[in-house]
């Protein structure tokens, strides 16, 4: 596997919100990260990529 870390993008919301919950061992997350937080927070928030090849 291949892995790439970058800063967090906007687009990366929609991507996250679906799996939060099932993160967070279901509790319901989702509702408290709002989409703001990864326009105003992308300078310090990163994603990690993983590639399957």
């Amino acid at each position: 596997m291949k892995y790439s870390l970058r800063n967090v993008k906007e687009s990366d919301y929609d991507k996250v919100i679906l799996v939060v919950n099932e993160w967070w061992g279901g509790r319901n997350i989702a509702d408290s990260l709002p989409r703001l937080f990864f326009i105003h927070f992308q300078n310090t928030s990163f994603v990690l990529i993983e590639f399957y090849l």
